[in-house]
């Protein structure tokens, strides 16, 4: 797979996921608008006057494999998914998430090697249902999309982070499939808060849920 690096100068890290697929060009009309259709989205940001080019860009982090220095798998990949979500989380004193560049040696439309000049803010990101966690329930394998925004100073007019789309309801029955991570990821935007689903419903092994059981969740 081929590797794109996400460059944040001015919050001064840089992650490196790798590519899945094509990435898609898009041209906003003006006074357009996107946002992530989900429980919990990790942005929304408005856009008008000018059009606004977008690219949707699907990656994953994938530290499945074995490592030989630690002589263990599965390990985790949680710090790079934290550091994709600072891409799209609002700054307050820069008023707007965090500028990037994109360097993918030309895989991507408009990179730094295609275009050394254009500059992006994340306008979504959105990880997929499907992952695997390890031991530790840890993600070790995540796919998602991120969609770069171009940077354009006078058509930015707003940003928020962890905005729900409706009210977490008082209780959930548990699907086929479920774990505990996925249900924290999805009603409220944070894998680790299947640790409070758990201690409020005596669950002991967060992977292994009976389905049909109702379960209680916990107030945000």
């Amino acid at each position: 797979m081929i590797k794109c690096a996400f460059i944040c100068h001015e919050r001064q890290f840089t992650v490196v996921p790798q590519l899945t697929g094509p990435v898609k060009v898009i041209r906003h009309d003006p006074e357009g608008w996107q946002q992530i259709n989900r429980m919990w989205k990790l942005y929304f940001t408005e856009w008008q006057g000018s059009q606004a080019m977008e690219l949707q860009i699907p990656f994953i982090f994938d530290q499945y494999g074995y490592n030989p220095k630690t002589r263990t798998a599965r390990n985790s990949v949680e710090p790079l998914i934290m550091r994709m979500e600072l891409l799209a989380a609002y700054d307050k004193r820069l008023g707007r998430p965090p500028i990037f560049t994109i360097d993918a040696n030309g895989a991507v439309p408009h990179d730094i090697s295609r275009d050394p000049t254009k500059r992006w803010i994340c306008g979504g990101l959105d990880f997929d249902d499907t992952y695997v966690i390890n031991r530790q329930n840890h993600r070790c394998r995540q796919t998602g999309t991120i969609n770069a925004w171009e940077y354009v100073p006078s058509v930015v007019i707003q940003s928020k982070n962890l905005t729900p789309t409706k009210p977490v309801p008082h209780t959930y029955r548990i699907k086929k499939g479920d774990t505990l991570v996925k249900i924290a990821v999805y009603y409220y935007g944070d894998g680790s808060k299947w640790r409070a689903i758990a201690k409020l419903n005596h669950i002991h092994d967060p992977n292994h849920l009976k389905a049909g059981r109702v379960i209680k969740l916990p107030k945000q």
